[in-house]
């Protein structure tokens, strides 16, 4: 073994892959022959436990810590600079959770005790004994294995409490959002009576809403439980836990809704830019893909919730306009002109293409498609919305009066149609 400068020492010979046995460990001591005798005392391979560096200064200690994640330390309670007890408080400190064994003397026994308040698994004296050493290693691999149980447990129940908690906020997309919006005059008065019928947690303060398009799932062999739960882990990564979210995820892509304080509205315009870098750094791992999305302005009620999904909604389908990928406010689109579903296909219209659509009838529905684009680029510089109108008439009348199985097909495959599109003139 050989001294390094930098506070750490260098074992000879082979050592296993790290992460190839079950427990990890570090030892620091300042005395090289302790961290040798150490090495030689302990049935490391018996108990399935890889010791991962050792170190003879605090500070190189610190480091190797935090950033070898070991299960537990073998620490001596004095070492120059940054002692064993200070070791420790400064692990916690970086949210670094290892067990530690304190080695210590007989005239810093007393001293060792003091450090019961800092999680202190047990205590080996000097000189080390073989016997003892090898109960403490047993007792803490022991302790490892039950806290890895606990944090399993923990993670599980975590797990169940997002799913019924999404299970039951998704009741307020599919009943209201996405469903009857008479109902919003009757559920979504306040917060109290929102949170009441739908498990979620609104306070009063600041909402918008967020349209993500992305065909990411596409990447994903059509997987869009994997792409939702990337998402959703960005979603978590890039919003303060004082942010208050709903999402759903649709064919069309997912709805976000986002509720704090007015205080931190600034901080919640930061972290939607910080969504969106988040997610398009997906790219990395995936490939390139397309990803828009739309922001609703700032309400300040939750009566103004739907009015709010529209806004982002718009915002998002103004992507066939700037054909690119990046976020738009609804604020930047606001004072374009707006028309009428009505002018830019009339319902006599809507019911032809209706019934090209049933009947096959390829070439009189290509002839009215056209049609439709050319009226849709003289209005490339008005708001979407009307478009958008047209498009959500269109796809309610075609499933009209079909067997679920059959419209929920076909809504599928005009949604990918939209997924698709760049423009208006591929719609």
């Amino acid at each position: 073994m050989a001294y390094s400068g930098d506070g750490r020492t260098r074992r000879a010979g082979a050592q296993k892959a790290s992460g190839a046995m079950k427990y990890r460990a570090i030892i620091a001591d300042d005395e090289v022959k302790i961290i040798r005798l150490i090495e030689q005392l302990g049935r490391w391979a018996e108990l399935d436990i890889e010791i991962c560096d050792t170190c003879t200064t605090g500070s190189a200690a610190l480091a190797s810590i935090l950033a070898l994640r070991p299960d537990f330390v073998l620490s001596d309670i004095k070492m120059p600079g940054l002692d064993g007890l200070e070791l420790i408080k400064r692990v916690r400190a970086q949210g670094a959770s290892p067990l530690f064994i304190l080695i210590s003397g007989y005239r810093h026994f007393e001293y060792a005790r003091t450090a019961v308040s800092l999680s202190v698994m047990d205590y080996l004296l000097k000189p080390i004994d073989e016997a003892q050493l090898n109960e403490t290693l047993t007792r803490v691999c022991r302790r490892v294995d039950q806290l890895r149980g606990q944090q399993a447990d923990a993670q599980e129940a975590q797990s169940l409490r997002r799913t019924r908690e999404r299970e039951q906020t998704e009741r307020l997309f599919d009943e209201i959002i996405l469903g009857n919006r008479a109902l919003a005059g009757r559920y979504l008065l306040s917060e109290e009576t929102c949170n009441a019928r739908y498990g979620t947690r609104f306070a009063p303060g600041c909402y918008r809403a967020l349209c993500v398009f992305s065909n990411l799932s596409e990447l994903m062999s059509g997987n869009t439980s994997m792409s939702d739960d990337r998402i959703e882990k960005c979603m978590r990564e890039s919003f303060p836990e004082y942010v208050v979210r709903c999402w759903k995820s649709t064919y069309r892509g997912t709805i976000l809704l986002l509720n704090s304080a007015a205080a931190h509205r600034r901080e919640v315009r930061q972290a939607i830019d910080a969504f969106y870098y988040s997610v398009r750094n997906l790219r990395e791992v995936f490939g390139d893909f397309r990803l828009h999305i739309g922001v609703s302005r700032e309400h300040t009620s939750i009566a103004e919730l739907c009015e709010a999904v529209d806004e982002a909604h718009i915002a998002e389908w103004a992507r066939l306009t700037v054909s690119k990928d990046g976020i738009l406010e609804y604020s930047q689109i606001a004072a374009l002109e707006v028309f009428s579903g009505d002018t830019l296909l009339s319902a006599a219209e809507r019911r032809e293409i209706v019934d090209c659509v049933r009947y096959l009838r390829k070439e009189e529905l290509g002839r009215l498609m056209e049609a439709l684009n050319r009226r849709m680029a003289e209005r490339i510089h008005q708001s979407p919305r009307g478009v958008m109108e047209v498009f959500f008439r269109l796809e309610e009348e075609l499933t009209a009066d079909m067997p679920p199985a059959q419209s929920g097909a076909l809504a599928e495959r005009i949604d990918y149609a939209y997924v698709n599109s760049s423009s208006y003139e591929t719609e």
